[in-house]
């Protein structure tokens, strides 16, 4: 065990070290702050980004946005993209939905992910620019072909609806276990009925259960009211009524109307015991 001069010398040594760091990152700001009044497009940046992160220099967003901007107006990709979230949330700003439509699609017209998905998402629900889903669904496919979680699940879903593209279970199954893989949560859901009923890919109970059961756990409701029905019936597992009560309680406490629906049939053939324990397994809050 050190002793308490050791435990003081090494403390000393510690902030000493933080303290050097500090200065270190402070000299580089003023670096890049020399360069970037120079002209220098991607120091401009860097020091944005230090003042937005309070890196070596005090947090300070407003100039955080004005070397944004600067770098920005000259074609800095990534200056773009958070001169545009800066837009879009009000940041030493005013909040500019459509300002924020202009940064993003210069942005992923230079091929930054984020920005595609940010860009597809505002195009899809007309927040900044006039709703137009067949620029939507292109942005946020390329965006979801640069591993953009989000914009995974969103194609994914697109397709597996039908919605604003043809209906495709097999791209949906291919984008939707894309975005489960990264705890995107409504794709688990998705999945676990692709596998269900075989659509887009050869159907799988077992898979099914484990993408159901996988939501289920993250607090989805329709994949616990999933889940529940197969405990149900037994399809695909041993029949289980007091479990299948379980999600389906936790389904019908959070209004879905299919946990709603179930729940009402299951409790029609249940003893008062099993529904006690149901309901006892159903108040545990979920691990996280």
């Amino acid at each position: 065990m050190l002793s308490f001069r050791h435990s003081h010398v090494f403390i000393t040594a510690l902030a000493l070290l933080f303290t050097a760091a500090m200065h270190s990152h402070a000299a580089e700001v003023v670096n890049l702050e020399t360069l970037a009044a120079q002209g220098n497009v991607d120091a401009m940046f860097q020091v944005g980004r230090a003042y937005f992160r309070g890196e070596g220099v005090p947090h300070d967003e407003a100039r955080a946005f004005a070397w944004f901007q600067q770098a920005a107006e000259k074609g800095h990709a990534k200056a773009q993209h958070n001169l545009a979230m800066m837009y879009l949330e009000g940041r030493s700003t005013s909040a500019d939905p459509a300002e924020a439509v202009k940064w993003l699609r210069r942005a992923a017209e230079q091929g930054i992910g984020r920005s595609e998905e940010a860009l597809g998402l505002m195009l899809l629900t007309g927040q900044g620019a006039t709703a137009d889903t067949r620029q939507a669904v292109e942005w946020l496919r390329k965006a979801a072909e640069q591993d953009q979680p989000e914009a995974q699940l969103r194609v994914g879903l697109l397709y597996y609806h039908g919605k604003d593209v043809d209906q495709n279970y097999a791209e949906a199954a291919h984008w939707l276990t894309l975005a489960a893989v990264k705890d995107k949560v409504p794709a688990m859901n998705a999945l676990g009925l692709l596998y269900e009923h075989g659509s887009g890919v050869e159907a799988d109970l077992q898979q099914a259960i484990r993408w159901f059961q996988k939501a289920a756990e993250n607090g989805d409701a329709r994949g616990q009211a999933n889940l529940g029905r197969l405990y149900a019936t037994g399809t695909g597992v041993e029949r289980d009524p007091v479990r299948a009560y379980e999600w389906l309680a936790r389904s019908s406490a959070q209004g879905e109307y299919l946990g709603i629906n179930l729940l009402t049939d299951l409790k029609k053939g249940l003893t008062a015991e099993q529904i006690a324990e149901g309901e006892r397994r159903a108040a545990i809050p979920l691990k996280k």
